[in-house]
């Protein structure tokens, strides 16, 4: 529980980011995000997988990957040197008011879990979910954020609709 600078990795990263190279009016080349001290990429759900993870490894950089990676995609990572995480759903408390999903999507999950640790045991898979963990929520925020081997979460402000 100490930190080891050899072992240690504290993610300094940049979400949504677009495949490297890639330029509207601003150049996202992945170089300039290591060149300013980041370590981390969250890229966005369009740019393909395969690049990600070569434009993170000429940069040295890791990725935490979006959305449910396919078997051949897991087949395709042989260690936890550039992925760092796999966020399975973006938000799941979101679907709160339709308990039946939120049922269904918690098991669509550990099934999904149980899967990618069959091929990439050492992965952290996780969801990427908002702070409201206030009633009703909390029990479902709890079940979520204590599922995989990361909480994460949106730090939106929060506030209690009695200080409004």
């Amino acid at each position: 529980m100490a930190y080891d600078p050899r072992e240690s990795f504290f993610p300094i990263g940049m979400w949504g980011i677009p495949a490297s190279g890639v330029t509207y009016d601003i150049d996202y080349s992945w170089s300039i995000l290591h060149d300013a001290g980041f370590n981390t990429v969250w890229p966005h759900h369009k740019v393909d997988f395969a690049r990600a993870l070569a434009d993170a490894d000429k940069n040295d950089l890791a990725v935490i990957w979006q959305y449910e990676l396919t078997d051949d995609q897991l087949n395709s990572i042989n260690s936890g040197k550039r992925l760092l995480g796999n966020v399975w759903f973006d938000e799941p408390i979101g679907h709160l008011e339709k308990p039946r999903e939120m049922d269904r999507m918690f098991g669509d999950y550990n099934d999904y879990r149980q899967r990618a640790h069959k091929i990439a045991p050492w992965l952290n898979i996780f969801v990427n979910d908002a702070p409201w963990i206030t009633p009703p929520a909390t029990d479902w925020w709890i079940k979520w954020n204590t599922s995989g081997e990361v909480s994460c979460h949106d730090n939106y402000t929060v506030m209690h609709k009695a200080h409004i």
